[in-house]
């Protein structure tokens, strides 16, 4: 899923956050590099039904002109 595409979902009104959570959140700093790992726990309406997840993430930033932008990003289902 590309950017446009979560906007769209987001702004449609489809899918409503009860929940959104992160915790566990550890940054790693190489110069003009950051890997982000962290846990991701949320509670979404998804068409009148409460969907949950519970996930592990990394996320890869990369500095550019002074502004940290987001390069790759992974979830994963978090053991149970």
């Amino acid at each position: 899923m590309n950017r446009a595409q979560s906007l769209k979902i987001v702004t449609s009104g489809r899918v409503k956050f009860k929940r959104y959570e992160t915790s566990d959140m550890k940054v790693n700093i190489f110069g003009d590099a950051a890997v982000v790992t962290g846990r991701l726990k949320r509670v979404r309406d998804k068409q009148g039904k409460d969907v949950e997840d519970d996930w592990r993430f990394t996320k890869v930033y990369v500095r550019r002109d002074g502004k940290w932008q987001v390069v790759a990003w992974h979830g994963s289902q978090s053991a149970k």
